[in-house]
Order: C-alpha cells, then sequence, then structure tokens
C-alpha cells in the first residue's frame, strides 16, 4: 500500500515540499547528481527531472528552488527552478 500511496503522490505532486538548496554536482555522464538542501543534507536529482522542468542542465554552484517527491527508490528533487 505505501508504494502506490508514493506512486499517487510523485504522480500529482502531493506530499512534495517547497526547498532551495545549491547544485552540489552534477554530471550529464551518469544523468544525475546531488542538490544541498539549505538547512543541510543532501537531495537527489536526476536528468530526468531537469528535463521535465523546462532546464537543459545544472551546474555545480547553481542556486535551485525544487519540490520533494519521492518514489518507491527514496526522495528526489522535482519542479527545479533556477534562482
Amino acid at each position: 500500500m505505501g508504494f502506490l500511496k508514493n506512486l499517487f503522490a510523485s504522480l500529482t505532486g502531493r506530499g512534495s515540499k517547497a526547498c532551495s538548496g545549491t547544485v552540489k554536482w552534477f554530471s550529464r555522464q551518469k544523468r544525475f547528481g546531488f542538490i544541498e538542501q539549505d538547512g543541510g543534507g543532501d537531495i537527489f536529482v536526476h536528468l530526468s527531472q531537469i528535463r521535465d522542468s523546462g532546464l537543459k542542465g545544472l551546474f555545480q554552484g547553481d542556486r535551485v528552488e525544487f519540490e520533494i517527491s519521492e518514489n518507491e527508490k527514496g526522495p528526489f528533487a522535482c519542479k527545479i527552478k533556477k534562482l
């Protein structure tokens, strides 16, 4: 049941939380990276979420605003905007 709840939340955007942070690193070759959240902790970001947000890429040091969603693998950044 938890899987379905998380899947529904990620598809509808429910349960997501608005955050901001700085891109710690991102690799186009690996297709993922991490954002250091303001207030501490890193959040995973995948290339597909960057493209879904209308961005072409992220670079180390970019300031971003994003929401946190979750799937079966854990939390990830989505709805990413450069500040």
